[in-house]
């Protein structure tokens, strides 16, 4: 899969309100587990020994949108180094969860540009959507 055309249609997907992002603390849409790994029960678990640096989800800033019978996440993961951002996508009917892109885990430069752009569309989008509904509110008396 090209990550790139992913990253594009999502974003002129969300330039022309086709996709709904909301904020993931405020929707109830639960997040289903990554699939196991082997290396999860043996001694060299490599997730329990980076888990020191990292924080989790953001879910204060963190987004997802419905799509079909599925779900896009725009995850910001606090860590203590650096935030990362991670596009994760959940259908319905799959038991997991799986992760596609995240700027932790690339070198591609344009793909990291790309996530940091759908996550910046998505979040001034949001803050433009409160600003005008509060002007058509004056406007209109409310």
């Amino acid at each position: 899969m090209d990550n790139n055309l992913l990253l594009e249609k999502l974003i002129k997907m969300t330039k022309d309100n086709s996709l709904c992002w909301v904020r993931y603390c405020q929707s109830q849409i639960e997040l289903k587990p990554l699939p196991p790994s082997p290396l999860d029960d043996g001694p060299f678990n490599i997730a329990n020994s980076f888990a020191p640096l990292s924080k989790g989800i953001d879910t204060e800033n963190s987004y997802v949108c419905h799509y079909n019978q599925g779900y896009f996440f725009l995850l910001l993961y606090d860590n203590l180094l650096q935030n990362s951002l991670t596009l994760r996508v959940q259908t319905d009917s799959a038991e997991y969860s799986r992760i596609y892109l995240s700027t932790s885990d690339t070198d591609d430069v344009n793909v990291v540009a790309q996530l940091k752009r759908l996550y910046n569309l998505i979040s001034s989008h949001e803050s433009t959507q409160d600003v005008d509904n509060f002007i058509n509110s004056f406007i209109n008396g409310e």
